[in-house]
This record gives structure tokens, sequence and C-alpha cells, in this order.
């Protein structure tokens, strides 16, 4: 009679995993400006796991939005800051831009994203 031995392979992963990042603001309302102002926002925030976290995208839901985040891993209790640019020029009205944040913890199995969001409108430059 043979037995029939499995080996226990890797933990699998959790794509809906929830980080537990600690942000000032997940939304910034930067009211009315001008067209050509300078629109750039950071975001701050602190990693409240007990690993270190990792950012390994941002993805915004537009060209005129950029983000610009961390690349090495943010450490347990510290702080870091995600810097989100819109740009103003050629446009008028409101605006409400997103940015989705891919986060992955140290082991590499669990992955979780967070949303940020820039809001405002743009007022036109009157051409003489």
């Amino acid at each position: 009679m043979a037995t029939l031995a499995t080996a226990q392979g890797p933990a699998t992963t959790d794509l809906n995993w929830e980080p537990k990042l600690k942000f000032e603001e997940t939304t910034y309302d930067f009211g009315p400006v001008s067209e050509g102002f300078d629109a750039k926002h950071q975001f701050k925030f602190t990693n409240n796991e007990k690993f270190p976290v990792t950012i390994t995208n941002a993805v915004a839901g537009c060209s005129c939005t950029v983000p610009s985040y961390p690349k090495q891993a943010i450490a347990p209790g510290k702080s870091a800051e995600i810097l989100v640019k819109y740009d103003t020029n050629g446009k008028s009205g409101s605006f409400n831009k997103d940015v989705t944040l891919t986060i992955k913890d140290n082991t590499g199995r669990n992955t979780g994203s967070k949303k940020l969001y820039i809001t405002g409108s743009v007022n036109a430059k009157n051409l003489k």
C-alpha cells in the first residue's frame, strides 16, 4: 500500500488585503485656481502595519494627473508622502481626479490598494 505525501505550498496571495496606512487625508480640494496654477499636493501617511510595506505602483485616472511615490519600503511606524500633480494648462471647469496606489507587504503575499483624490476647479485665462 502506497501513501501519498503532500507538501504544503506557499501561503496564498491575498489580493483584497487592506493595508493599515494612516493618511492625514485621502481627498484634497484645491478649490478654484487659475489656469496655469502649479496644482500639486503631498499626501502624508504613516505605516501602521507591524511590518514594512512597499508602494509598487501609482496610477492616475488620466494623463493630466501625475503621482510620485517612495520606491523603498516604509518601515512600521514611519511616515512617507505621495506627491500628486495636476496639469491645469488648457483646462477649465471642475475636476475630480483619482490615483490608485498598489501596496504590498514585505512577504509579497498580500497586495492591497488605496485611492487618493484631488478636486477643484480651473478658471480659464481670458484671451484679449
